[in-house]
């Protein structure tokens, strides 16, 4: 980003920006409602695959709609591109890795009797839902809030700001409520 935005550009471009995250994920929503009133599937985990999938499309689309349409910007503005570092696959084996060996080492590791299709499905859906909320939430929160509250304010601002309303969101989505839960969450989420 070339120029520095005003304060009502910044939160505007951050809202405008929310609210399209939202939107999208309602119209996939609808729309997927309705395809699968004519299509069905044996095996429930499809559906969410479909799922998965229709929303990437349908917010990355309005996302960029947004950013490219609206505010004449590009992804890259927002530091979004499809380079990747060699440790960010690394790191995405080594997650999952671990926390097998924790809940193995907690003896609470439980395997479950699958055939070979719902193992495939099963990785499908775990690939499928990574790419649907790991990157989307990474170009909402990550790309256009941090950059844009970094070309208005400062570094601080942009990493504190953003990583807090990202707590916040994921508060709705709590099996149970508590007090002690939800600052967990927050610090958790922030941090």
């Amino acid at each position: 980003m070339s120029e520095k935005f005003s304060t009502k550009k910044t939160i505007l471009l951050i809202v405008v920006s929310f609210v399209l995250y939202l939107v999208g994920a309602l119209l996939s929503s609808l729309f997927m409602d309705f395809v699968f009133k004519f299509i069905t599937f044996e095996n429930k985990t499809v559906y969410e695959i479909f799922r998965h999938i229709s929303d990437f499309a349908f917010v990355f689309l309005l996302l960029w709609l947004c950013i490219y349409k609206i505010f004449h910007l590009k992804f890259e503005d927002f530091g979004i591109n499809l380079q990747f570092k060699w440790w960010g696959p690394v790191t995405a084996v080594l997650l999952p890795a671990y926390m097998v060996i924790v809940y193995l080492i907690a003896g609470k590791l439980t395997v479950n009797e699958n055939t070979t299709a719902e193992k495939v499905l099963l990785i499908l859906n775990s690939l499928t839902l990574g790419l649907q909320s790991g990157f989307l939430e990474e170009i909402l929160f990550r790309g256009i809030f941090m950059k844009s509250l970094e070309n208005r304010w400062n570094k601080t601002v942009a990493i504190w700001a953003p990583s807090l309303f990202f707590s916040l969101v994921h508060i709705p989505g709590m099996s149970s409520f508590s007090v002690l839960g939800i600052l967990v969450l927050i610090v958790a989420g922030t941090m």
